[in-house]
């Protein structure tokens, strides 16, 4: 039963649960930055300073074309910070990251809180993006290097969570502002953008690094030591060398692989990378920027509900499907979430028949798309069609939060081997923030006149998408619940197909003699520098 579930006190120690619990305030504060400004741009002091007149109405308004490089060109900060951010995680570590995010935050909050012209909040802003750019290639690599495998999907899934946590306090906060006279409604939530970033980077001084890391630096005393930190306590001391020699066996087996871009697209890593790369693009091209970016200024347009009230209550239900997907996926796996027979394993233990290869969290995008973009085609709409083009706007996103959102990341720190990694998440990342550029960029020109003026037929041209990415996630994403990182490189290069995964347990997959016969091989192995000499 799932009130006896104890994964958490098995696998945590104080340390472990510290590092977590750091990371995803981090993420806290993305989502903080992702609400604030999709509420606020919908701020009539906002648009007063920010904005120009319409001449027809007489009434100030965002153009398009800003509103268009506010939600796109800031993209462009953020690959500077995926690219930066890659390179400080693999020359100097993951913890050293965390000090380099912070003094952009701090950099951007400033910018944007003494704000007089609309340069400066897109200054502000994109700055913003190269904290959030370093945090996306730092933070999910090293949640998925420091956990037990057993609860490595939950783990990473707070990512997802510290994103939705924080954007629900956001919603709270502009909730309340949006109804101050004056500039201080959207100053105040931009004031927020201090604390959090503060915090983390005085508090990362105590982290522990990640002990892959520096078992791929050949610092292996350092690594053992990181190892015991975070599973003293919780795992016996056969238990941790176990492990240990395990990280320790594969990353020597792999010593011929230098981490470099080319070897990304050689041999085995072609179709990890592909995987990584196509999870990445996907959870962009579906539409969910509609709600995340959009949301509130679109409800606002259709003359719909209370835009900030149901941003609130869209956040609030969004933090509760969150949790139930991060308590199912180690559970019952990245692919089978919440097909009914298998809800009635986890809760009850016993088996059920299950239809497989079902992300229902993709096919609600896909029928609410195509649904809402249907409901668009009416002329004149009524109340009632409004508040059901609401309602599927706010479907279609629990649908994003519930699936691709919190997997998207389990998928890109688990997929990659060891060594290629740091270097996988980087390209790929730099991939899905250039597809959030395009797709972010896009929608204004879709949406309003003198462009496309589709409205609310805009879910017309992603429902197609949605479906796409719904069978990329049935036929190309492998199952890896419970995996060891060091399972998966073996599945890989046994080329096990995708699809027989999920036949496979943890435990039962990595033979004793590729660990024995490894270290018997290389010893203590050669260093960065004999290996860097003897590769071609």
């Amino acid at each position: 039963m799932w009130l006896r579930d104890n994964r958490i006190a098995r696998n945590f120690n104080g340390q472990l649960l510290f590092a977590t619990g750091l990371m995803m305030l981090s993420q806290v504060n993305f989502g903080m930055d992702l609400a604030a400004f999709s509420n606020t741009q919908a701020m009539d002091a906002f648009t007063h300073r920010f904005g120009t007149i319409n001449p027809k109405t007489g009434k100030y308004r965002i153009d398009p074309y800003f509103l268009s490089l506010l939600n796109s060109l800031t993209y462009v900060g953020q690959v500077f910070g995926v690219v930066t951010g890659g390179f400080i995680n693999r020359k100097y570590g993951r913890r050293p990251a965390f000090y380099v995010m912070t003094f952009w935050a701090v950099l951007s909050a400033i910018l944007l809180v003494t704000a007089q012209h609309k340069e400066q909040v897109l200054a502000g802003r994109i700055i913003n993006y190269i904290y959030l750019g370093q945090e996306l290639v730092t933070i999910p690599v090293m949640q998925s290097e420091i956990v037990p495998p057993k609860i490595r999907g939950m783990v990473v899934g707070t990512y997802q969570l510290g994103v939705m946590i924080g954007a629900f306090i956001m919603a709270a906060i502009t909730y309340g502002t949006a109804k101050i006279e004056g500039e201080a409604s959207f100053r105040i939530p931009f004031g927020l953008f201090f604390i959090i970033p503060f915090i983390v980077g005085c508090c990362a001084f105590f982290l522990s690094e990640s002990p892959r890391w520096l078992l791929i630096r050949d610092r292996h005393e350092e690594a053992l030591v990181s190892l015991r930190k975070y599973r003293r306590g919780k795992f016996t001391e056969e238990e941790i060398m176990n492990e240990y020699h395990e990280q320790l066996g594969m990353i020597k087996a792999m010593t011929h692989e230098k981490g470099t871009f080319k070897e990304m697209w050689q041999g085995i890593n072609l179709k990890r990378s592909l995987i990584v790369l196509g999870s990445n693009i996907c959870i962009q091209i579906s539409g969910q920027q509609l709600s995340s970016k959009y949301g509130t200024i679109f409800i606002k347009d259709i003359n719909g509900p209370d835009p900030f009230q149901m941003f609130l209550i869209n956040t609030g239900i969004q933090i509760a499907v969150v949790l139930v997907a991060m308590y199912l996926l180690d559970k019952t796996g990245r692919k089978y979430v919440l097909t009914p027979d298998v809800i009635l394993h986890a809760l009850t233990g016993f088996t059920f028949l299950h239809r497989p290869l079902l992300l229902i969290g993709s096919a609600v995008q896909t029928i609410t798309m195509f649904a809402m973009g249907g409901l668009g085609t009416i002329n004149t709409p009524s109340k009632e069609v409004k508040i059901a083009i609401t309602a599927m706007l706010s479907l279609n996103y629990y649908g994003f939060v519930f699936g691709w959102a919190p997997i998207y990341h389990i998928i890109s720190g688990e997929i990659p081997n060891s060594r290629m990694r740091d270097m996988t998440y980087t390209v790929c990342s730099i991939a899905t923030v250039v597809t959030q550029f395009v797709v972010s960029f896009t929608i204004p020109y879709l949406l309003y006149a003198p462009y496309a003026n589709l409205g609310v037929e805009i879910g017309l041209i992603f429902g197609p998408i949605a479906l796409c990415t719904f069978i990329f996630a049935a036929l190309v994403v492998p199952e890896c619940r419970s995996f060891s990182l060091e399972e998966i490189d073996h599945l890989f290069h046994q080329k096990v197909p995708l699809l027989k995964f999920q036949k496979y347990k943890h435990g039962q997959i990595l033979p004793e003699e590729v660990v024995h016969t490894s270290m018997q091989k290389f010893g203590e192995g050669p260093t960065i520098e004999e290996r860097e000499n003897a590769a071609p």
